[in-house]
């Protein structure tokens, strides 16, 4: 059953574990089991001994728990004689048994349960049926007169050029099947062909031996004999453990909706009554502590109830999660709970410094640095392509508001990636060569190699540009790239050597010469009947040769044990990012207007009004009134400037100033006839009339109202006048109407 949390709903889903090594009541307890075998179970024919089924098998037992134990006791070229009882008396012709490895040794070393994989060597041998049959049955009544069981594995195909051996191994196999069932694991079927050969897809290459690709489905195949299932007995009590966490999805960023899985096992009988699970998650960097609690219904025995709770691992730093389950019935405590730590690095969230342009100009963004982030600035939301990166950016020459986007990015912009070749070695040596060739461009950061003496060695790296073939002997077509030390802890592991920046260009061959600076120190790698190449998308690595100390003595081919760590192609999300932000450099587009210049009487006044959106403003007077109020008579006859200045939401200002006119009207015409229009107005060299009247006369007066120009012609060139207020005075067939203009 999963249930989901999050603040107020929660959905359940049911899981049934069934019969399966994945069995939470298999957990509690520590196994030994033992194989007796031959050459398969030894693990021929295979690349690496990790492939090996029982290799894998051991892997795979110690993931459910880390004090189960496999013990191989197979031996290459073993028969069914070979693992008899000790005291044994074999027929005359036939092998004694070997007491190191036999069913005695096996059951000397107190297993939980035996395993025994006899592929083929009897047959090959010419023993007959029968005394197959019997050795197997001998081992098999032993065993369980001990009461320890014992899994049978059936014989496996074989490209015998003898027919009859052919039948006898697939009369074998039918025979273990029947006889020894339950207890048998099917290591035939899939394998062979029609004819009983083994099938070319798991042929190892030598027609006796079954490859990697074979050895999966064998460890498949053993996983589903369910052994660990047979040997625990479940408690007759309620049991409840917290079992495990799983947390995978945890980011390591870090995210404010992360979530973790907490499963939760009932190791004895079905409970009656519901149980409550407590999940707190402490930021150890500040101490602050959240809690949560689900309800645990009632789980079957020797299931799992699996509870998904939704957590804030946002800010960077270590947590402690702690899971506590309580159940009235369960008088077990002490696998009630469990503690993980994780850490996360914390996501990046630019703190972004925003520009204001008040004209026209190049804006200027910027985010405060911080160690270890990156910032990368987007033309659009959209784009993957970073058109700058820094801290600050300074954008191109704008007019107008514009938004860019950034991105904070922590950890490297680069992809890392890396390539071996095998683990598995035969031969110890001072040095070797091989070439490689990079699908990509690279820059290399270090090499793995497998170093058969511990403590603190060092490796002469040697390098030269085109292949190595051909060079072995010559000192002088090398150039010595670095000496890198490391401290060697396990003989049977790759140790990591520190290479210094070394750019590889795509398809260029690059010849390696690995060369222990102590003469005596060695290297492993594997003797090879043909040379091999390993590739990937960006490198590709041959196998080279094993090389003297100091470019002597060579042995080609020579499979060395080596990996290759190296980081290709930029990237611009790194490790962990924000996302992307919006970044706007604004343009003030600020401007008002106090409205058009003005003619008024000395006895009149006008009224000023503060445009609304104005944020600060002040009059030429200084004053900071919203409404300006000016009475003529104050101001006088005359021109006068009313000035009001202004800042916008950005702080930039502006200012409008509009002409007054004063003067006395007292006798003038303020008609203005709407069919007699003057333009421009104000005006600085001429004006002009529009009217569909027909005009007798036109004459220009002072603001004092005495006469300037009389009868003039339209338009009129008015460049010499003085800046004023003016009026024109048009007499026409019907009227005569007087118009003020401000003459700039």
């Amino acid at each position: 059953m999963i249930k989901y949390l999050s603040y107020f709903f929660f959905v359940h889903f049911f899981i049934f574990v069934g019969h399966s090594q994945n069995n939470p009541c298999a957990q509690l307890e520590s196994y030994k089991i033992v194989v007796l075998g031959s050459s398969t179970a030894a693990g021929a024919g295979v690349s690496n001994s990790d492939s090996a089924w029982v290799n894998r098998y051991r892997n795979y037992l110690e993931s459910i728990n880390p004090n189960n134990e496999v013990v191989n006791l197979a031996v290459g070229g073993y028969n069914t004689y070979k693992i008899m009882p000790t005291g044994f008396i074999q027929p005359a012709g036939r092998p004694s048994p070997d007491v190191n490895k036999n069913i005695t040794a096996a059951l000397a070393l107190n297993p939980d349960a035996i395993i025994v994989n006899m592929p083929s060597n009897d047959v090959a041998g010419g023993y007959n049926y029968a005394e197959q049959m019997y050795n197997l049955d001998s081992i098999f009544q032993l065993s369980n007169l001990n009461n320890v069981p014992i899994w049978i594995c059936t014989t496996q195909p074989r490209n015998f050029s003898d027919t009859n051996k052919l039948n006898l191994q697939y009369e074998l196999k039918d025979s273990i099947t029947s006889i020894f069932d339950p207890f048998t694991i099917d290591f035939w079927t899939g394998f062979a062909l029609a004819d009983h050969t083994i099938d070319p897809v798991y042929n190892s290459g030598d027609g006796v031996h079954i490859n990697d690709t074979a050895h999966a489905v064998l460890l498949a195949r053993v996983k589903l004999a369910n052994i660990l299932d047979y040997l625990y007995s479940a408690s007759s009590t309620v049991d409840y453990s917290v079992n495990s966490f799983i947390h995978e999805f945890v980011s390591n960023c870090g995210d404010s909706s992360d979530y973790i899985q907490v499963v939760i096992a009932n190791h004895g009988i079905l409970d009656t009554l519901n149980g409550i699970l407590n999940l707190s998650v402490q930021h150890l960097n500040t101490g602050l502590t959240n809690t949560q609690t689900l309800p645990i219904m009632p789980i079957a025995a020797c299931a799992i109830d699996t509870f998904n709770f939704y957590i804030n691992t946002f800010q960077a730093g270590n947590y402690h999660v702690f899971a506590n389950s309580v159940a009235f019935n369960d008088t077990t405590i002490g696998n009630d709970t469990l503690s993980l730590f994780i850490s996360t690095t914390g996501r990046p969230s630019p703190l972004l410094l925003l520009d204001t342009l008040c004209d026209p100009g190049m804006g200027l963004l910027a985010v405060p640095a911080i160690l270890g982030d990156s910032v990368q600035w987007y033309q659009n939301s959209s784009a993957n392509t970073a058109i700058h990166s820094g801290n600050v950016f300074q954008t191109p020459f704008i007019s107008a508001s514009q938004t860019w986007y950034v991105e904070s990015v922590r950890g490297p912009l680069f992809y890392g990636g890396n390539l071996g070749t095998t683990q598995t070695s035969n031969i110890n040596f001072n040095g070797a060569m091989l070439n490689m060739m990079p699908n990509a461009d690279l820059i290399l950061d270090s090499v793995g190699l497998k170093i058969l003496n511990t403590g603190q060695e060092s490796v002469d790296i040697y390098y030269k540009l085109g292949s190595y073939l051909g060079h072995e002997n010559n000192a002088s077509s090398w150039t010595l790239l670095t000496t890198s030390t490391a401290m060697v802890t396990d003989s049977l592991a790759l140790t990591y050597f520190k290479l210094p920046t070394f750019n590889a260009m795509a398809n260029d061959t690059i010849g390696f010469y690995f060369q222990m600076t102590n003469a005596n120190s060695k290297l492993g790698y594997l003797s090879m009947s043909s040379s091999k190449t390993r590739s990937n998308a960006q490198l590709s690595i041959f196998t080279g040769s094993g090389i003297s100390y100091n470019f002597t003595n060579n042995y080609f081919p020579r499979d060395l044990n080596c990996d290759f760590r190296y980081s290709y192609a930029n990237t611009s999300y790194g490790t962990c990012n924000s996302g992307k932000y919006p970044a706007t450099v604004y343009v003030s587009d600020y401007e008002f207007s106090l409205g058009n210049d003005t003619i008024i009487d000395i006895l009149d006044s006008i009224t000023f009004n503060v445009p609304s959106h104005l944020n600060n403003w002040y009059w030429q007077d200084g004053s900071t009134d919203d409404i300006l109020t000016i009475a003529a008579a104050d101001l006088g006859v005359g021109i006068h400037y009313v000035t009001l200045t202004g800042e916008d939401s950005l702080g930039c200002t502006a200012s409008d100033e509009l002409i007054v006119g004063v003067a006395n009207l007292v006798g003038l015409s303020k008609t203005v006839a709407t069919t007699i229009q003057l333009f421009p107005n104000p005006a600085t060299n001429w004006i002009n009339i529009k009217t569909a009247a027909e005009i007798e006369r036109i004459d220009l007066i002072g603001i004092d109202g005495k006469m300037i120009r009389s009868n003039i012609t339209i338009p009129a060139d008015i460049s010499a006048l003085p800046e004023g207020n003016y009026f024109i005075k048009i007499k026409s067939s019907n009227e005569t109407t007087t118009i003020p203009f401000i003459k700039n």
